[in-house]
C-alpha cells in the first residue's frame, strides 16, 4: 500500500523497515542495560510511527526534539551508530559524551540538541521559526513535546509568540497519556478545552498514514505562511519510563496487555500481511536481519574510546575575539549614557543586516522606559520590534533566532525580572554550546538596566544581581557604570 500526499510518496513497507530499526535500537539497549553495559536507557518504544512526519522534510528544515525521539532523528538523518555512540557517550558521539542518549546534536542535518528540561526546546523553536519568516524562506520548524510538559509554561508562550507571529512551526504533541507514573488524562489541556480546536488536529499516533497526512497537510500550511498548527498524537508509551522506572507498579495488567495490542508496529507488519503486501516469513527475516545488524553496530560502538576527561571545559566559550573599538565615534565628549547607547544600537543597526532587537515597549513612539531605542523603530520597522510582557520568550526566542544566523540585541526592561527567564539562559544558552561541542551556538546580547536607580522602585528596580551570573560558565558579564 502507499500513501500519497500531493507530490510525496511513501511505501508503507519502506516505513516498517525504518520503525524497526528504530525499535531493534531501543530494544538493544535496553538488553545492554540490563547487562551493566551504558549509563542510562530512555526507550521511545511505541513512538516510531512519527518517523513518518520527516517524510515531509527537507534538510533545512529544523528539528527541535525531546528524549524519545530517536525515530524522528534517525528519519531526518541521524544513522543508527550515531545514536548507538551518543548510548555509550563514546568521544566521536554528537555530543563528546556531554549528553544524555537521545540528547543528539547535528548542524549539518538541523537538528538542535535537546536539553532535559521539559518545554525547553519550545521558546527556541519558535525563535529558529521567527528566523525562517524574517529570512522569507520557506522552510519549517517541527518541535516536539510529551503530554506531561505541556503544563510548562514556556509551551503556552510560545505558542502564543507563534499564532500571534503567524511562524512555521508545528509543534507534536506525543501523548502517550503518562508523566513518569502521573496519568495526564485529566491534566491535558487538550481535554481541558484550553486551546481552540482551530489550532490543534488530533491524530491516532499508532497508524503511521495517520501522522503522515495530518503532518503533511500542516507542514504545507506552515510552508505556505499559514502559521502553526499542533498535532495532538495519541500513542502509547509501551514500555517504562527509563531503565530505573518499572511501569508494572502503577500500570494495571489489562492495560499494559491491551496497549501492546496497538504496538505501531505490529499493527503496521498485520496490516501489510493481510494486505498481501508481506508474508510473515518476509517479516520474520527482517526482524531477524534488523536484529543482526543493530547488534553488530552497538558492538562496535562498544569499542570505540570514552571522552577523554582533560577536555571537559572545551567548547564552554567560542574562540578568542580580538577587541575592536566601535568604528564611529560619540556625537560629543559629553553626551549622556544613554545617547551613547542609542548610537550605538544605531550604528550597529546600520552595520548588522541580521541584528535583531526585541524587547518590552522598545518601539516608538516610547523608546524604552529608558529611551535607549528611541527613533530606532522608525527608521529599522521590521527589525525593532516589542516583546510580550515575558522574560521567558524575550531570552528563549534569542537562543532559537542565533542558531539561524541572525544577531539578536534584546532588552529586558530591568534586570530584577530576569528569572523568569533563568530556564532559558542557564540550562539552555549557557550550555548549548558545550553539550554540541561547538556545533551549535547562540551569540547574542542582553541589556537591562539595573541597581538603585529609580527613587521608590523598591525591591525589583533596583536590584544589583550581577553575582549571580559570575557563577554561571559560558556567559560574559559586562556591568557599566
Amino acid at each position: 500500500m502507499r500513501i500519497s500526499d500531493q507530490s510525496l510518496t511513501i511505501p508503507l513497507k519502506e516505513l516498517l523497515n525504518l520503525m524497526l530499526i528504530v525499535r531493534e535500537g531501543d530494544l538493544r539497549e535496553g538488553n545492554l542495560m540490563r547487562q551493566g553495559k551504558g549509563w542510562i536507557h530512555i526507550p521511545g518504544m511505541g513512538h516510531e510511527s512519527l518517523i513518518a512526519i520527516t517524510h515531509h522534510l527537507h534538510r533545512e528544515d529544523y528539528l527541535f526534539t525531546y528524549y524519545r525521539d530517536r525515530a524522528l532523528m534517525l528519519g531526518k538523518g541521524f544513522t543508527a551508530q550515531q545514536l548507538a555512540w551518543d548510548y555509550f557517550a563514546c568521544a566521536k558521539s554528537s555530543t563528546g559524551g556531554r549528553g544524555m542518549p537521545v540528547h543528539c546534536s547535528a548542524k549539518h542535518l538541523n537538528i538542535f540538541p535537546p536539553a532535559t528540561p521539559t518545554a525547553s526546546q519550545c521558546l527556541p523553536a519558535v525563535g529558529a521559526a521567527w528566523g525562517i519568516k524574517h529570512s522569507e524562506k520557506t522552510d519549517v520548524v517541527i518541535c516536539t513535546i510529551g503530554d506531561a510538559s505541556v503544563r510548562q509554561g514556556e509551551f503556552y508562550e510560545a505558542v502564543c509568540m507563534a499564532v500571534q507571529e503567524r511562524l512555521p512551526v508545528i509543534f507534536v504533541v506525543e501523548d502517550n497519556a503518562y508523566g513518569i507514573s502521573t496519568s495526564t488524562k485529566h491534566q491535558l489541556p487538550f481535554r481541558l478545552g484550553i486551546f481552540n480546536e482551530e489550532i490543534f488536529v488530533r491524530v491516532d499516533g499508532r497508524h503511521p498514514a495517520e501522522i503522515f497526512n495530518h503532518s503533511g497537510q500542516a507542514i504545507t500550511k506552515a510552508r505556505q505562511g499559514n502559521g502553526p498548527t499542533i498535532l495532538w498524537v495519541e500513542l502509547d508509551r509501551l514500555v517504562s519510563h527509563t531503565n530505573s522506572d518499572d511501569h508494572r507498579i502503577y500500570r494495571p495488567k489489562e492495560e499494559i496487555d491491551a496497549m501492546l495490542q496497538r504496538d505501531p508496529l505490529s499493527v503496521l507488519a498485520r496490516h501489510l500481511i493481510n494486505a498481501g503486501e508481506l508474508t510473515a516469513t518476509e517479516w520474520q527475516a527482517l526482524q531477524f536481519k534488523t536484529a543482526m545488524t543493530i547488534d553488530e553496530i552497538y558492538q562496535q560502538a562498544e569499542r570505540e574510546n570514552s571522552p577523554n576527561p582533560d577536555q571537559i571545559l572545551v567548547h564552554l566559550y567560542g574562540s578568542k575575539v580580538d577587541h575592536q573599538c566601535v568604528p564611529f565615534q560619540p556625537v560629543e565628549r559629553t553626551t549622556t549614557m544613554v545617547a551613547a547607547i542609542n548610537q550605538t544600537l544605531r550604528e550597529a543597526l546600520q552595520l548588522y543586516p541580521q541584528m535583531i532587537m526585541f524587547g518590552q515597549d522598545i518601539e516608538d513612539p516610547k523608546g524604552g522606559v529608558f529611551g535607549f531605542t528611541k527613533g530606532l523603530s522608525s527608521q529599522f520597522s521590521q527589525r525593532v520590534t516589542n516583546s510580550p510582557l515575558a522574560e521567558a520568550t524575550i531570552v528563549g526566542v534569542a537562543a532559537g533566532l542565533a542558531a539561524t544566523g541572525y544577531k539578536p540585541v534584546f532588552e529586558l526592561q530591568f534586570i530584577d525580572f530576569i528569572t523568569p527567564a533563568f530556564n532559558q539562559l542557564v540550562q539552555q544558552i549557557a550550555t548549548l554550546r558545550w553539550r554540541s561541542q561547538g556545533d551549535w551556538s547562540c551569540p547574542m546580547v542582553l541589556y537591562a538596566p539595573y541597581g538603585a536607580y529609580l527613587p521608590g522602585g523598591s525591591t525589583w528596580h533596583s536590584q544589583s544581581n550581577e553575582g549571580w551570573w559570575t557563577h554561571i560558565p559560558a556567559e560574559v558579564l559586562n556591568v557599566r557604570n
